[in-house]
């Protein structure tokens, strides 16, 4: 009989078992009862503490990718703020070009019509 009980017991149970001689059926179930309460306590904590370490990774990730959502959208509202600003000081620029070439562009504005006249001039000599 004990030996078909010790059978159904996980061997790191039936190691220990083993070393205890005499051992009855009935002592050989307390002695497992107690050894498989703190054996499945420790696998619980041992559980949660992996899965506290993942959410705590989790938790941190998320907070990362929030705030680089948070740098973009702010880049993104900054570029259109300055495309607006753009076009209310040269409103006649239909398609204003990259942010931060203002100065390429005010050169063009202020200049092409002098490079015009000057061709113009050249021709009719």
């Amino acid at each position: 009989m004990l030996e078909l009980f010790l059978q159904q017991l996980p061997t790191s149970v039936q190691t220990i078992l083993a070393s205890i001689t005499p051992i009855t059926v009935e002592k050989a179930a307390e002695v497992a009862d107690r050894i498989l309460e703190v054996s499945i306590l420790n696998v619980s904590l041992s559980t949660n503490a992996i899965a506290s370490s993942s959410e705590n990774r989790i938790i941190q990730e998320i907070e990362r990718l929030n705030r680089r959502i948070d740098d973009l959208t702010m880049r993104q509202r900054l570029q259109s703020e300055e495309i607006i600003l753009a076009r209310k000081i040269i409103p006649e620029i239909d398609h204003f070009p990259v942010p931060g070439n203002l100065g390429f562009v005010w050169y063009h504005r202020k200049f092409s019509r002098k490079g015009q006249e000057m061709q113009f001039t050249l021709l009719q000599l």
